[in-house]
């Protein structure tokens, strides 16, 4: 059993880096965030980082905005995020994704992936925490513009009445 465990810990593991050695070549090949109203800039400001260590690329692979990286912070829109959202729900957007870098959440997640390699029932665990730091940059973002609540509540309603899977958006 001592030998299965270590087959199984080695594979997830193995599969956990070439995923994320993928993902980041494939951000890489993705476009640049067209940002002429200075957007990442005022939800960087407003959240309480650096936007100059943000990068926003509108990515050909997902269907939602969502956070990603360890190092080097990441916000991938979907490619026609452009006709998708209207410039308020794109700064909206970027100030949930934003919430998620500021907490942390990119790098809690991925060591959550690493450790679940090492300790299988840890799955509920990240599940629920997703879950819960959804819900914490979505009350964030609530609770910073009032005068925005409806735009927000809208556009949370139509992203998830939406056929495909939404990650970025609780």
């Amino acid at each position: 059993s001592t030998v299965l465990w270590l087959l199984v810990i080695t594979w997830k593991c193995l599969r956990q880096i070439v995923l994320n050695i993928n993902l980041q070549k494939q951000i890489r090949r993705q476009t640049v965030f067209d940002d002429p109203g200075h957007l990442k800039q005022k939800a960087a400001q407003v959240v309480g980082l650096r936007a100059d260590r943000i990068q926003v690329v509108a990515a050909d692979f997902v269907q939602s905005p969502v956070s990603y990286g360890m190092v080097k912070k990441t916000v991938l829109l979907p490619h026609d995020y452009a006709t998708r959202y209207t410039s308020s729900e794109l700064y909206l957007l970027l100030l949930h994704e934003m919430g998620h870098i500021k907490n942390n959440d990119t790098v809690k997640i991925q060591l959550l992936s690493i450790a679940e390699c090492f300790i299988l029932v840890l799955r509920p665990m990240l599940k629920g925490f997703i879950r819960d730091s959804e819900l914490l940059c979505d009350n964030r973002v609530l609770g910073m513009l009032q005068d925005s609540r409806d735009t927000y509540g809208e556009l949370l309603i139509r992203a998830c009445s939406e056929k495909t899977l939404v990650k970025g958006l609780g």
